[in-house]
């Protein structure tokens, strides 16, 4: 996809250049070759595109001098950087250039918050939060569970989406007076049926929520989940990372 640009001098242009920061990792060359694909496709309907590609290296000071090189400064678009540290570099100077940035594989308020030029290609974590408690909120008589880990960012995550279920909770759905939590520490490795056990309700329907994106944290908590299906009805909310 090609964004108008704000300049109007570089919108008359017919050519449209386009950068892709991409860091020096094998993971990130199948994106590469579908960009490949994407332009070929844009040059059969009549869409000339000039791509370069940088390579970040996953370096601040190389990223930094690719900026100051001036080499980006006439571009249309940039896609990337994929690293956080990075993108928030790359970032101010597409506000300050006013150049569209596209970040595929990030999720970041922070990003989206400061550059009005940025299109985030993932959700960020409030607008899956906020799609979350609003989908709970429609439940009527169902025992809410909210299942995290406690390491340095769930607690956080968790308490944020807490805070929207109970926000959107509707006055007519009295019956969802509390969020029940357990909490897995990785450190202790613990076995989790008894805790899941006190939390779950034989009577109701369970709605777990598992906010997480740690894919060793998923493995054990559905593990877990899937052993107290003989005793409790259980569904299982998770991110979509997941898929």
């Amino acid at each position: 996809y090609m964004f108008p640009d704000n300049d109007p001098d570089r919108a008359a242009n017919q050519m449209l250049d386009a950068s892709i920061l991409k860091p020096y990792a094998i993971n990130y060359l199948e994106f590469l070759e579908g960009s490949f694909l994407a332009i070929d496709s844009l040059k059969r309907k009549g869409i000339s595109v000039n791509m370069r590609v940088y390579d970040t290296r996953r370096d601040t000071s190389h990223v930094r001098s690719i900026i100051q090189s001036g080499k980006l400064t006439d571009m249309d678009m940039i896609i990337g950087p994929f690293f956080l540290i990075n993108a928030e570099i790359v970032s101010d100077f597409s506000r300050e250039n006013r150049i569209p940035m596209i970040v595929p594989l990030l999720v970041s308020d922070s990003l989206i918050n400061t550059n009005p030029y940025l299109f985030q290609l993932n959700p960020s974590n409030s607008t899956e939060f906020n799609s979350i408690a609003s989908l709970v909120s429609n439940f009527k008589d169902y025992n809410i569970v909210l299942f995290y880990a406690n390491n340095s960012s769930e607690p956080e995550r968790a308490k944020y989406l807490r805070q929207r279920i109970m926000h959107e909770l509707p006055a007519y759905n009295a019956e969802i007076s509390e969020i029940k939590e357990i909490v897995y520490d990785p450190a202790l490795k613990s076995d989790l049926s008894a805790g899941l056990a006190e939390v779950l309700s034989p009577e109701k329907n369970n709605i777990v929520i598992i906010p997480s994106q740690n894919e060793a944290f998923v493995y054990i908590a559905v593990t877990q989940l899937f052993f107290q299906l003989h005793n409790f009805k259980i569904e299982i909310i998770g991110m979509p990372q997941w898929s």
